[in-house]
C-alpha cells in the first residue's frame, strides 16, 4: 500500500469519509442489525438453508432473533396458504401461550453486527482512496502519521458514533479478510456483468 503524499489533507479526507458515513449510517444501527439478521434468518429458513430444529433450539435458548424469524416464517407461509413445517407450527403455538422471547438487558453481540461491518468497509475504502495504512502503531502515532482508522474514527465522531481509534483498528483487523473477500467477489461479479453485456 502506498504511503500518503506529503501534501495529504487529513481534513479533506475526513470530510470525504464523513459523506460516506452519512450514506450508510442508518445501516449501522443496532435496530438495523437486528432487522437484517431476522430477515436473513427468515429467508434462510424458508429456503431450507438452515434447519428449523436448529433455529427452534436457539429460540428456546432465549435468542430473540431466532424467535422472531420463526414467527415471521410461520405468518408468511400462512399468508400464502402454505402449511408451515410441523416443528415451526408447534413452536409458534407455544409462543401464543407464553409470549415471544423477550430481549434481556444489556448489550448483545448483534447490536454491533452491521456497525462493525460498516466500520471495516470504511477503513478499507479510506485506505484505498487515500493510500493510508489501515492502522497505526505507537511509533506512527507519535510521529502523527495518519491512518485510515484515524480518519474513520474522526468522521464517525462527527456523526455521533463515538468509538476510540483502537476500537476501529481492532474491528478493521478482525474483519479485514471478510471485507477483502467481499470486495473481490463484487469486482468479479461486476466483471462478469461487463463480459455478458
Amino acid at each position: 500500500m502506498a504511503l500518503p503524499t506529503v501534501d495529504f489533507d487529513e481534513a479533506a479526507a475526513i470530510d470525504t469519509v464523513d459523506r460516506w458515513v452519512s450514506e450508510i449510517q442508518e445501516k449501522m444501527t443496532a435496530q438495523y442489525s437486528r432487522e437484517w439478521l431476522e430477515a436473513t434468518l427468515s429467508d434462510h429458513l424458508q429456503q431450507g438453508l438452515v434447519e428449523a430444529l436448529q433455529v427452534i433450539e436457539w429460540a428456546e435458548g432465549g435468542d430473540v432473533i431466532a424467535d422472531a424469524a420463526l414467527r415471521h416464517v410461520y405468518a408468511e407461509m400462512r399468508n400464502r396458504h402454505e402449511a408451515p413445517p410441523v416443528a415451526v407450527q408447534a413452536y409458534v403455538l407455544k409462543t401464543l401461550v407464553r409470549g415471544p422471547v423477550a430481549r434481556g438487558r444489556g448489550h448483545f453481540w448483534y447490536d454491533d453486527w452491521r456497525r462493525n461491518i460498516g466500520i471495516a468497509v470504511l477503513v478499507h475504502w479510506t485506505a484505498e482512496q487515500f493510500g493510508l495504512h489501515p492502522t497505526r502503531n505507537r511509533a506512527r502515532k507519535r510521529r502523527r502519521q495518519p491512518s485510515a482508522s484515524g480518519v474513520v474514527t474522526a468522521a464517525l465522531g462527527r456523526r455521533g458514533v463515538n468509538v476510540r481509534e483502537t476500537t476501529v483498528q481492532n474491528i478493521s483487523s478482525r474483519l479485514q479478510g471478510q471485507v477483502l473477500l467481499q470486495v473481490q467477489v463484487l469486482a468479479f461479479m461486476a466483471g462478469l456483468r461487463n463480459v455478458h453485456k
